[in-house]
Formats: structure tokens, sequence, C-alpha cells
């Protein structure tokens, strides 16, 4: 089996999930505002410190 298939094959196992589960759309969604909201935070701090200190 070489890598395409296995891409493949995850692709559909996605699709499958994604059917059982409509919501994930709306999880998805708020996990990405969450995570865009703390890089953009992260990034404004790093600016204003100089790019001395980095928040992990």
């Amino acid at each position: 089996m070489n890598r395409s298939d296995s891409g493949v094959e995850t692709g559909r196992e996605l699709d499958t999930l994604s059917g059982l589960c409509p919501s994930s759309d709306i999880i998805w969604a708020t996990v990405g505002s969450m995570l865009a909201d703390f890089l953009m935070r992260h990034v404004e701090y790093v600016a204003e410190s100089g790019g001395k200190e980095w928040i992990l």
C-alpha cells in the first residue's frame, strides 16, 4: 500500500466521522476561533515585548 492509498482511506474515515457527528463543524469553528484569538494575542504580546519573551 502506498501513501496515496492511505491518504484516500484517511479522507474516507474523516468523511464518515463528519457524517456521524454533524455538530463537528461547529466544534471545529469554535476551536479555530479560540486558537486564532490566542495566536493574535500572542503575536501582539511578543511584538510589544520586542520579541524578547514568548508565551507557550
